[in-house]
Parts: C-alpha cells; sequence; structure tokens
C-alpha cells in the first residue's frame, strides 16, 4: 500500500478539523467561570496589617480562611457574583462588608476596615 500524504483539502482533514474545533469549543463551554478572590486586611488609618484574622465567605456553604502574616487572604473557585464577608479579628471583633467578584479571573478585594466600620462601634456596616 503507497503511503498517502494528506492535504488540506482533502475531506479527511476537513473532518478532522472540525472534529477537533468542535471539541475546542466543548471544552471552552464546560470551562468553570470560577474566580479567584484575594487582598488584604487592614486599617490604613491606623496603619495596622490584620494578620490571624479569620475571613469568611458567607455562601450557602461559608467558607474561612486565615490571614497571613502580610493580612492577605485568598479564596479559590469563587463565582463571579456578589457577596458578604465576614472578618474575625483575633481580638473577637466582627466586621461584615459586601464585595462584588466581577471576573472570572482574578478578583482583588482589599478590606480597608477604616473605611468598612469601627470594629469599636455597635452599628457595623
Amino acid at each position: 500500500m503507497p503511503n498517502r500524504h494528506l492535504r488540506i483539502g482533502d475531506p479527511i482533514v476537513a473532518r478532522g478539523r472540525r472534529a477537533l474545533v468542535g471539541a475546542l469549543l466543548a471544552s471552552l463551554a464546560g470551562a468553570s467561570s470560577a474566580a479567584t478572590l484575594q487582598g488584604r486586611v487592614f486599617d490604613a488609618m491606623e496603619g495596622v496589617i490584620y494578620a490571624g484574622a479569620e475571613v469568611e465567605l458567607l455562601t450557602e456553604t461559608p467558607r474561612k480562611v486565615v490571614t497571613d502574616d502580610l493580612g492577605a487572604y485568598r479564596f479559590e473557585n469563587v463565582e463571579p457574583g456578589p457577596y458578604l464577608v465576614r472578618v474575625r479579628l483575633k481580638n473577637g471583633d466582627e466586621i461584615t462588608a459586601r464585595l462584588v467578584v466581577t471576573t472570572a479571573e482574578a478578583t482583588l478585594q482589599h478590606l480597608d476596615l477604616s473605611k468598612i466600620a469601627n470594629p469599636h462601634d455597635d452599628h457595623g456596616y
């Protein structure tokens, strides 16, 4: 059997190309729109970084992380949309804020507690 070289216009190549494009489109359609939500917890007016603070993303199944030494937090696989987030400081104070995840990639949301609420104020957010 002689070797046959396929050419771009050959029906076999065209079918293979259509199948490849179809598979690619199907995989893109099924791709997750989840984002990474990250930021830092601090108080700009007081010059304080809140290391060891608990950050809770209030969803149907709440998710919690603890800030690192730089006050940074990170949540993976967060769907775009509005959320409430609760910050619990080491001293027990709690602050709740609203934020919006706007992209299917990475959303940076710093939580400057001086702009959200005074943690010693009973009125909250």
